[in-house]
């Protein structure tokens, strides 16, 4: 069978699921898991991940975290477990392309966590597609996303456990 014009062979698929997991393990992870590794404790939330999360509504509620609002709440618990579950699944190449997916969006909801929520100066978040190096927010962002996007279309490859499930299943399903 030939495959259709533009598609990318599964050996070719493959290596380069391969590679785009590795170079985020190499240089994503450590930062994903620092970042989970102070806003959980056992199985709850520290008030670091309130603070680090929300500082600003953290300010008008004294430090309190037992004052924080439920939806706010969810906010931070979800932002959590995306941060700590999302980058380990994808470096797995487990439930690959919903990992991927669910990447681009938590990077975009932190992207505006950090834009919007922390006020982050404009000379560091910068411009979409501004050729400012020091800038780094938009663009480096906007290459995470990509990355995650090409893992999105490519799947886990033969080198995951997404392949390794698939072997394991019975034929027919």
């Amino acid at each position: 069978m030939v495959p259709a014009p533009g598609a990318v062979s599964p050996v070719l698929g493959s290596a380069l699921s391969l590679g785009l997991r590795l170079v985020f393990a190499l240089s994503l992870l450590p930062f994903f898991l620092a970042s989970a590794a102070t806003q959980i404790d056992g199985f709850a939330l520290t008030d670091q991940a309130y603070f680090l999360i929300l500082p600003h509504y953290m300010e008008a509620v004294a430090y309190d975290p037992a004052m924080v609002s439920w939806p706010w709440r969810l906010y931070v618990a979800l932002g959590t477990l995306a941060g700590a579950l999302l980058p380990v699944l994808l470096v797995l190449g487990l439930a690959t392309r919903a990992a991927a997916l669910g990447m681009v969006v938590f990077i975009v909801v932190m992207s505006a966590t950090d834009i919007w929520l922390h006020g982050v100066p404009d000379a560091v978040v910068g411009a979409l597609l501004d050729a400012d190096p020091y800038a780094l927010i938009l663009d480096q962002r906007l290459m995470w996303c990509a990355m995650l996007a090409a893992l999105a279309v490519v799947g886990g490859g033969r080198f995951s456990l997404d392949a390794l499930v698939a072997r394991a299943r019975p034929a027919g399903r």
